[in-house]
């Protein structure tokens, strides 16, 4: 369970040292650690850490949706001129950030469209260092908890012999790094208090998109942390796998898997991902299995030059050369045309192929992951695909849960698309429990990229920043549901029996929508007392239902 001691925590740094070791920053990221399973955020770290570029993923610990950064010193030299002995032996410093309290922040600041003193109320609640300052680089408020931090004093930005200038304070000067590039900058800091810290501006943007103000947040580097956990090796919890070939590539992971079966389907692909074998990626369109696009014959073996109208001179490779040794991910394989296909099987039979337009077999060691939407052993009666080729594919196979079956993950996924988008559009929407609790009950027939579309429409047209269901009612966000439920009316009722058999139906459909009475009627854009009103009219076994699963509540 997460600590009380870190409720209203979002920000956590760690740095890495050129042994490989995780070291926490301060006594926060320290208690996080220890609050924590360390082996999952661990290998998630390794994984990005692969990368040479700073990569940002997500990890879920306790229920909680943290966005995860490895940030390598390398990229951050040229700002952080600062370096003692040890701050030397660091190659990468490590961002996790809570993405719910993130947003929430970013939510409650952009209430007020110009400086107000109720930005310091707003970062008093928080116990992260925060400092915010403008576009100039002035200081605009601080919290005390920075100024615990950074050993300054409140005299030393406002007081009659306040420094004039940042530089004065810091070495180096962030502002102007985040004004240029209007991008997240971190990097390690010296105080003029004699601190160390790390340090990250954050633009925040007006509704229009101007540069308003750069948000701070920080992390103290305090030796007691840092000795403490000097030990800590992400090596430790993670080096079986690398021996087993787990994590032998750049990755970069999102994804969400607190429901039971996706938790299951993640635990059986880290088994499968150990061994050389061809899987079968199986789910509903839409449900993230989608691996790449579509593939011709020319894009998986190459071709030879002047092998086809429009071919390059030079000839080209295809994806079973540049995958040599590597895994290909093969998107919608039950599409596939049947002499494509044995083609394909050719190669996993044999490890050779011939490039369109060639005649010299040329050797591959790839791993095939296929993925389809459709049901291949009726593909296969139909005579559109390959039994051989599906009893070779389906050596393991993973089914892809559609979201309506991993109600757990949906509030989780929705946060984390809305994080990216906040970030991509400089925006700072969060959504209201009510909103996420119709989300769950929603089917989502387009699963995972419909909720992601969603999100990001909602990002874009809303002008409101607390997202709540007035924010879709004039969506499509139902119609797909409604198109395949359908509303039938048989025989030849009356004008007035067709209409109270259409209203049971929208009302039913509502509830279950929204869950309850009230958020039925925002729904359909009418009282709370005409649900219940319609309600009455419903027959004892349809009372029965709603009652048991708790849709009717007193007003």
């Amino acid at each position: 369970m997460v600590s009380s001691e870190r409720k209203n925590r979002i920000h956590y740094t760690f740095l890495i040292d050129d042994a490989n070791k995780l070291i926490p920053c301060d006594d926060a990221a320290q208690g996080f650690l220890q609050s924590i399973d360390a082996s999952v955020i661990g290998e998630q770290i390794l994984k990005l850490k692969i990368n040479s570029a700073m990569i940002m993923s997500t990890v879920i610990l306790d229920n909680i949706s943290y966005s995860l950064k490895v940030i390598p010193t390398a990229d951050i030299a040229e700002r952080s001129n600062h370096r003692t002995p040890f701050l030397s032996t660091i190659t990468h410093i490590v961002i996790v950030q809570n993405q719910f309290l993130f947003a929430e922040l970013l939510h409650n600041i952009g209430k007020y469209t110009t400086y107000s003193k109720e930005f310091e109320k707003v970062i008093e609640d928080y116990d992260d260092p925060l400092y915010i300052n403008n576009a100039n680089g002035d200081p605009l408020c601080f919290n005390n908890r920075y100024l615990e931090a950074t050993q300054f004093s409140y005299d030393d930005f406002f007081g009659a012999n306040a420094y004039t200038d940042d530089s004065e304070l810091f070495t180096p000067v962030v502002t102007p790094t985040v004004m240029r590039k209007r991008v997240d900058v971190t990097c390690f800091q010296h105080c003029k208090s004699g601190r160390d810290i790390v340090t990250t501006g954050i633009p925040i943007y007006l509704s229009t998109g101007d540069f308003r103000i750069v948000l701070f947040m920080l992390s103290a580097l305090d030796n007691s942390a840092i000795n403490s956990y000097h030990r800590l090796a992400i090596q430790k919890s993670t080096s079986s796998q690398i021996k087993n070939g787990i994590i032998n590539s750049p990755t970069n992971i999102n994804i969400v898997a607190e429901s039971p079966l996706m938790k299951k389907c993640m635990q059986d692909a880290i088994k499968v991902s150990a061994y050389h074998v061809p899987c079968l990626l199986l789910g509903s369109s839409g449900c993230g299995k989608e691996l790449s696009s579509t593939l011709l014959e020319s894009e998986l073996f190459g071709y030879e030059a002047g092998s086809f109208t429009g071919a390059l001179h030079k000839g080209k490779q295809g994806f079973f050369e540049t995958a040599n040794q590597g895994t290909l991910l093969l998107d919608e394989i039950g599409d596939m045309p049947l002499d494509s296909q044995a083609k394909l099987l050719r190669v996993l039979e044999t490890g050779e192929f011939y490039r369109v337009g060639g005649n010299t077999p040329i050797r591959t060691d790839v791993r095939i992951l296929a993925a389809t939407n459709k049901n291949l052993k009726e593909q296969i009666k139909k005579g559109e695909f390959r039994s051989d080729l599906y009893y070779r594919l389906n050596v393991a196979a993973l089914h892809i849960p559609d979201l309506k079956d991993r109600k757990e993950d949906i509030p989780l996924l929705a946060n984390h698309f809305s994080y990216n988008y906040n970030v991509t559009y400089h925006t700072h929407k969060v959504f209201s429990k009510e909103l996420l609790q119709i989300f769950e009950n929603y089917r989502w027939p387009g699963n995972v990229r419909e909720l992601r579309n969603v999100i990001e429409r909602l990002t874009i047209l809303s002008t409101s920043t607390e997202l709540t269901s007035v924010d879709i009612a004039d969506f499509d966000l139902f119609d797909e549901e409604e198109e395949a439920s359908g509303i039938a009316v048989s025989g030849l009722p009356t004008l007035e029996d067709a209409v109270d058999q259409l209203e049971n139906i929208l009302v039913k459909r509502a509830l279950a929508i929204g869950g309850n009475t009230r958020r039925a009627a925002q729904l359909l854009h009418v009282s709370q007392s005409t649900i219940m009103r319609r309600i009455k009219k419903f027959n004892r076994e349809e009372l029965d239902e709603l009652q048991q699963s708790n849709k009717i509540e007193e007003r």
